[in-house]
């Protein structure tokens, strides 16, 4: 599995704890869990979050930009397909 795609998820569980949502396993990604990445994604993305409101290093915001797409990529690659109502991807 693809690191970024590792990362993403982790913040994802991270973040659904606070929502009591369920954990996204690793090793076996529903379509239902993809979405849920996706949607986290394409926030992540907005620019507000991706630069922290003008808080975080253009280099860092890149990076980062870097991260989720490569995250994308890897859920593309295991056949998932993105929401079409996404607006930042």
């Amino acid at each position: 599995m693809s690191q970024h795609l590792r990362t993403v998820i982790s913040e994802v569980n991270w973040a659904g704890q606070f929502t009591r949502q369920r954990l996204i396993d690793y090793k076996n990604i529903s379509s239902a869990d993809a979405t849920r990445i996706y949607y986290f994604i394409d926030s992540e993305l907005s620019p507000e979050h991706l630069h922290q409101d003008g808080e975080r290093p253009y280099h860092k915001a890149m990076a980062r930009q870097s991260m989720l797409d490569g995250a994308t990529t890897a859920l593309q690659r295991k056949g998932f397909t993105m929401p079409a109502d996404t607006y930042n991807m």
